[in-house]
């Protein structure tokens, strides 16, 4: 009797058609998780200076509340690192930060001033403080800023960023389309978060 074998022989593993599906699956999955992740990073680099300006806020108001008067703070001169990160900069004080008793730790994306008023002064009794970058190297700054008057209502613009300055009437209020006093946001509808 003859005995008839078949299939002496199992088949492993994968054909090339079922890898190239995998390869493209991953391929699509990519696609569309790499954008979405670059854009959370690009998110949270921007809440830095509005971290950062609250703290200025909170530096400024300690020292008007001893010594009367609020601290004119120059802008960081940016030094771009050595890395992959775009507009990273190392913090560099050129005056007026020691002095209020405010500094970020490590390194930074923003630079960071404040401008003083009235004219003329010391005392000073009102402030505008910004933050700035290129934080995802498009070349338009993004600006963050904290608009403080003083107790007849009077604000200085602020002049740190150029054409982007936060006005003298305030932040951009995204649910109003006006502007806010004494709150820490985007100076204009085209910064903050929501432009990543």
């Amino acid at each position: 009797m003859i005995r008839r074998i078949t299939n002496l022989r199992k088949r492993e593993g994968f054909t090339l058609i079922e890898l190239m599906i995998v390869v493209a699956i991953i391929g699509i999955l990519a696609a569309i998780a790499i954008p979405n992740f670059l854009r959370f990073q690009l998110r949270a680099k921007a809440g830095e200076g509005k971290v950062n300006l609250a703290a200025i806020r909170t530096a400024e108001e300690g020292f008007f509340a001893e010594f009367s008067t609020y601290v004119n703070a120059s802008a960081l001169s940016p030094r771009t690192e050595a890395t992959l990160d775009v507009a990273k900069t190392v913090w560099t004080d050129n005056g007026g930060f020691d002095q209020m008793g405010w500094g970020p730790e490590g390194n930074v994306y923003y630079s960071y001033g404040v401008e003083v008023g009235p004219a003329g002064g010391p005392p000073f009794n009102h402030y505008t403080a910004q933050a700035l970058s290129d934080i995802d190297d498009d070349a338009v700054i993004n600006v963050w800023g904290y608009v403080k008057p003083n107790t007849a209502g009077t604000a200085i613009a602020g002049t740190t960023a150029g054409a982007g300055n936060c006005v003298s009437t305030g932040t951009y209020d995204a649910q109003t389309g006006g502007q806010l006093l004494e709150t820490v946001g985007p100076c204009a509808v085209n910064f903050g978060q929501s432009v990543f």
